[in-house]
């Protein structure tokens, strides 16, 4: 019976440890399994998030799409096209005529086309002109703000006595097209 008894304590003894061997056994390949499946999940949620931030900005886009149709309209309006800049001389020479000013534009022969389809493109150009120098001053004046339909920039502008008491203009820049 003794040696029954330590047989059986030691198969007992054998079943518990092989029972904590295989335990700490299968926890040790979980954990792996699951440390590998919690990092697939993180990533999958993060790919989520990321398609939901895609998707919302894309939705924005899609609701300011009107918003944005006018403001192209408006730049339409603003930047003419390049066929259109045949009416940039008569408009400065209505100006001119309305301000009792005799003037003169010339284009330089220097267009720069548009880089993309998004820019604008743009020739400089040179006015002449002559008044007393308060008409030249209101018809500068008249260029910068009544000046519709055309976006320019004025680079240099130079006012001098013509000798007969009246003022000289001379007013580079360059103007835009799309």
């Amino acid at each position: 019976m003794k040696s029954n008894f330590k047989k059986s304590i030691i198969i007992n003894v054998a079943v518990i440890v092989a029972s904590v061997i295989l335990i700490v056994g299968a926890l040790i390949y979980f954990s792996g399994d699951i440390n590998f499946k919690s990092a697939e999940v993180v990533k999958n949620r993060s790919s989520q998030e990321q398609a939901a931030a895609e998707l919302a900005h894309l939705a924005d886009l899609e609701r300011n799409q009107a918003v944005a149709a006018g403001y192209q309209a408006a730049v339409g309006r603003l930047i003419p096209k390049r066929s259109q800049l045949i009416n940039f001389p008569p408009a400065v020479s209505s100006l001119a005529t309305a301000d009792n000013v005799t003037a003169n534009v010339t284009f330089n022969n220097d267009a720069t086309p548009p880089a993309s389809a998004g820019s604008a493109g743009n020739v400089s150009f040179t006015i002449n002109a002559q008044g007393s120098f308060g008409d030249v001053v209101r018809f500068v004046n008249d260029l910068e703000t009544k000046l519709s339909g055309f976006l320019m920039n004025i680079a240099s502008l130079q006012v001098s006595n013509n000798g007969t008491g009246g003022a000289q203009l001379n007013l580079k820049g360059v103007v835009y097209f799309q």
